[in-house]
């Protein structure tokens, strides 16, 4: 296994471009944050050299932008039920996950606004699922747990 060259000097990148590092490994880390939906995304990446690093991160990129595209159309079933698998069940407990899931089959799957394409839900479509669940008798934790996952 070829080692890379940690005493090599890396170059600074223009503002905004990012940042280059060598990691313990010997290899380059590049991070970069990029602005997505009027907020901003940290990427990071790694290569033995720079052009795999600028690869790599053109990729993520790209695909970050061509999801966001595709997932603006998506229903708010869909996008929550994503959000569960790729970005909770990974970091909280089964018990926790399960849990999760339950209030989500049980509450929001069953909401009106659940088929609608969730970058067309306002605020007072949020307030009306909310008002709905209080008039169906659920309980204020049950509701509580409802709103959280959806804002």
């Amino acid at each position: 296994m070829v080692k890379q060259d940690c005493s090599q000097q890396l170059p600074k990148l223009p503002k905004g471009d990012g940042t280059l590092i060598y990691t313990h490994g010997g290899k380059i880390l590049y991070r970069k944050s990029i602005p997505v939906d009027g907020d901003y995304k940290r990427l990071a990446v790694t290569g033995r050299t720079l052009k795999e690093c600028f690869d790599a991160m053109q990729k993520k990129e790209a695909e970050i932008q061509a999801g966001l595209q595709s997932a603006s159309n998506q229903p708010l079933a869909v996008a929550i039920d994503e959000w569960l698998r790729l970005y909770k069940q990974p970091e909280v407990k089964p018990s926790s996950y399960g849990r999760l899931c339950i209030t989500f089959d049980s509450q929001i799957k069953r909401m009106t606004i659940a088929g609608k394409p969730w970058k067309k839900i306002k605020a007072d479509d949020l307030q009306q699922a909310i008002n709905a669940l209080i008039t169906c008798g659920y309980s204020w934790s049950t509701i509580k747990k409802a709103y959280d996952k959806l804002v």
